[in-house]
């Protein structure tokens, strides 16, 4: 068996450099902002900065920020919400979607365009990144929506014990544009809920791409 492996090193690495090219491009233009914080407390608790968007009636709301670096430049369909991990002392524990600690109202979904070779990920810099394209999801949002299929919080946990209580198995689908997956060639062996971008296409309250000159462009829903 191959040994788990982790990357979360070189992710904040790269995530660092996101960072910066969200902050010059993405929330200085003035449509959108983001103060981030600095407090390890508050960032355990899912919170990497507090958004305002005034047209939307956000203001200084507690966001968390998801790059998808690894996938730069060949972005999958999907965007994971974790429901389940294995902490280092080999305790399961809710994943950051589900834990009562997580006080993230908002997250920041990211696809990411870059002048690197999609392997190379890790070579990702601040001035290399050519597009973002984002997508502002309310936590509240996600929730109701997979609720409203038939899927509360009791559910979503029963989808994670058959995952973890039937190893030869990596996928559970439903009739919905979720399924639920497990990585176990991680040490965090997470259990995540596998979103299509069809829901937070309809559920997120902007999305959006934004190039290297800081051009945002919004996309307009069908209908509005």
């Amino acid at each position: 068996m191959a040994k788990p492996v982790t990357y979360r090193n070189q992710d904040q690495v790269v995530e660092l450099e996101v960072e910066k090219f969200l902050d010059k491009k993405l929330y200085s233009g003035g449509s959108l902002s983001f103060e981030r914080c600095d407090d390890k407390k508050l960032q355990l608790q899912g919170i990497d900065g507090f958004l305002s968007v005034p047209s939307l009636g956000i203001d200084k709301m507690p966001a968390d920020e998801k790059a998808g670096i690894h996938y730069v430049n060949r972005p999958i369909p999907t965007y994971l919400m974790e429901l389940s991990q294995v902490r280092m002392n080999g305790m399961e524990t809710d994943g950051w979607f589900l834990s009562a600690e997580n006080q993230t109202e908002y997250y920041v979904l990211m696809y990411l365009y870059a002048d690197v070779d999609s392997s190379r990920w890790m070579d990702i810099k601040e001035d290399n990144i050519s597009l973002l394209e984002y997508y502002i999801v309310g936590k509240r949002d996600i929730m109701k929506y997979v609720n409203d299929c038939g899927f509360p919080r009791e559910r979503l946990l029963d989808g994670v014990r058959y995952l973890r209580q039937h190893p030869e198995m990596t996928r559970v689908k439903t009739s919905y544009d979720f399924s639920f997956v497990i990585s176990r060639q991680f040490k965090e062996c997470p259990v995540n809920l596998c979103i299509h971008r069809n829901v937070y296409d309809k559920i997120a309250v902007r999305h959006g791409f934004v190039n290297n000159l800081g051009q945002d462009y919004i996309v307009e829903k069908k209908g509005s």
